[in-house]
């Protein structure tokens, strides 16, 4: 609350112009004056002052649309932005969301310098935490992304891990991934100096306005109404965080926006006897699903548990959010990863559990981009515990959206288009964010654990389908093929649809199939049923079954050998290296034989 308090003071004196904006309160919250009414109209209005809305505010006046205004229904900064554990980190496995980060790094390393207030930014580097192979190889795929990226990173061993922070556990670990260029930020403070460079420009920001419908008339929107009356615009910018999806079935016509809260805990604690370094690495650790970073000397580590607890945030009354209740039962387990990381910190005194409210999408990804029902309607929400990361990025890329009709990056895999009116239902997106929390996407968290993993208890749609198929086994089951026998110049190809026979009788039909280059033959995929062969009773499929059978596949009438896996084809990816090799060798760089 403190950091709160000196942010709010910092950004009230960091702008004069500010002052003529915004209503002057006491410290009690009370007005002290008159509010500056609402402009009539405007070109775009902007529902958010988090991190978001702010950042989008801020992209579009340098890219010269200044003729904005952004309506917060609390106070700039105090929903979700205001408890965001400030790590910004580039470890990203998809290559937009990694730009989004990197774009928001160097933003925030200069804000401070281009507004006056102070952003806390502090370049502390990342490690993340491997403790099996797996892991281990995951991390270095996400190292050649961000190398080839231009982000400098490097895999390390767990003795280089102990040089970086002294307090790391190491003995269960088989490398790590050090990111020296990743940093921590105020996450409210940062939210301030982007509404304080955007109110430089000319954007108009008003507090304590609460937008209650958004009209629309033949498919575009015409205007906002607010409870401070009525203002037209040309576009309109849903930032509202987890009240977005609400805020989105608020207009004359839906705009479905598929997000849901959760609960999300970190807890604080007092400084240590001897405090850490202001620039220790932030550590995260994806096997034991928490992060950590160094507080006013300090802990502050938080997580993503595998049976998270959805909030039904229904309430428009909220005008800001609190601290939810305490709830140490359901953290235990994050804080046990804590202290087998950190052993030494069983002693340390803990100030507080802060549980606060996160928004998370079906499919773990940011929500941004035209709605494709209501023209004009812009959206960037559902951040997924990401949003101090990925703000400055993605709002600059929805800023070039609006002003240019694109972005400068592919932003396909977080449009808004790829929902459908099924992700919206409410019951749908409450038990989907309890299934996609515990599942892999500060791999930077959660764990490696398969998609299909729920925990002890936890009840969804088809479980009862799930737990008999894992108990009895499948009657279906997803099968590779290899064409042998298969003339790629002078036989027809398999589309897709072709008869499976096994042993000369039929099992199934292919579902897709491909010409691999690497193995220079086609491959099929599709699934392989098992029937008894006097009663026509369907059997269950299993390991046994598909490895001992002698298959063809029927492309238009003429039947085609193929050799069936499970899982892919490593022995013949090793034989065709080994001929390639072979080949090579026989000849020299010009191509001239030896």
């Amino acid at each position: 609350m403190f950091l709160r308090l000196l942010a709010d003071v910092r950004w009230r004196g960091a702008d004069p112009k500010w002052r003529s904006v915004a209503c002057c309160r006491s410290a009690s919250g009370t007005a002290e004056s008159q509010p500056v009414p609402l402009p009539a109209q405007a070109q775009v209005v902007i529902c958010g002052g988090g991190i978001t809305g702010t950042s989008v505010a801020y992209h579009l006046a340098k890219l010269g649309w200044k003729d904005v205004v952004l309506l917060e229904q609390g106070r700039l900064a105090a929903g979700t932005t205001r408890f965001c554990a400030g790590i910004v980190s580039t470890a990203r496995p998809v290559s937009i969301e990694l730009k989004m980060a990197e774009y928001s790094n160097k933003l925030y390393q200069q804000l401070e310098q281009e507004t006056g207030v102070q952003t806390g930014y502090v370049k502390t580097g990342s490690v993340s935490l491997a403790q099996t192979q797996d892991r281990l190889i995951s991390l270095k795929r996400i190292a050649s992304s961000l190398t080839v990226s231009g982000i400098p990173c490097e895999i390390i061993s767990p003795k280089q891990v102990a040089q970086l922070h002294p307090l790391i556990n190491i003995h269960d670990l088989v490398g790590a991934m050090y990111v020296p260029e990743d940093a921590l930020v105020l996450s409210a403070n940062v939210s301030l100096a982007l509404a304080t460079a955007a109110s430089r420009s000319g954007v108009q920001i008003h507090e304590r306005t609460s937008v209650s419908h958004v009209s629309v008339q033949k498919g575009r929107v015409t205007g906002v109404e607010t409870d401070r009356g009525h203002i037209k615009c040309q576009y309109f910018v849903n930032c509202a965080g987890q009240w977005a999806y609400e805020l989105g079935h608020s207009g004359e016509e839906p705009v479905n926006i598929p997000l849901h809260a959760c609960e999300h805990f970190y807890l604080l604690t007092h400084p240590l006897k001897e405090p850490l370094a202001n620039n220790v690495p932030t550590v995260v650790d994806p096997d034991g699903r928490i992060y950590i970073r160094n507080w006013q000397g300090g802990i502050l580590s938080g997580g993503f548990e595998k049976n998270p607890k959805p909030l039904f945030t229904e309430g428009r009354n909220q005008l800001e959010i609190h601290n939810l209740q305490e709830d140490w039962d359901h953290f235990e387990p994050l804080l046990s990863s804590l202290l087998r990381r950190m052993p030494n910190l069983e002693a340390l005194q803990i100030m507080q559990l802060v549980n606060c409210p996160e928004s998370f999408t079906p499919d773990m990804r940011c929500i941004m981009g035209e709605s494709p029902t209501v023209r004009g309607y812009f959206v960037l929400a559902g951040m997924n515990s990401a949003g101090i990361s990925y703000g400055g990025g993605a709002g600059k890329y929805l800023a070039e959206w609006m002003v240019n009709g694109y972005p400068s990056e592919n932003v396909w895999p977080l449009d808004l288009k790829r929902f459908g009116t099924l992700q919206s239902s409410r019951t749908f997106l409450r038990h989907r964010v309890m299934e996609v929390m515990p599942v892999p996407q500060f791999p930077f968290l959660p764990s490696a654990e398969a998609f299909f993993f729920f925990p002890q208890g936890m009840e969804f749609v088809g479980q009862e389908a799930l737990l008999e198929q894992k108990q009895n086994g499948v009657y279906k089951r997803f099968t590779m093929f290899i064409l042998e026998d298969h003339d790629t110049d002078m036989d027809l190809w398999p589309w897709w649809g072709e008869p499976i026979f096994r042993n000369g009788r039929y099992v199934g039909k292919t579902t897709s199939s491909a010409y691999s280059y690497t193995l220079e033959r086609h491959v099929c995929l599709g699934f392989v049923q098992h029937f008894n062969e006097k009663t026509g009773e369907e059997l269950v499929v299993t390991t046994d079954f598909i490895n001992q059978g002698e298959y063809e596949i029927d492309i238009a009438g003429q039947r085609f050998q193929a050799k069936a896996k499970l899982y892919p084809f490593s022995s013949l990816f090793a034989q065709r290296r080994r001929k390639d090799e072979v080949e090579l060798s026989g000849y020299q760089r010009d191509g001239k034989p030896v």
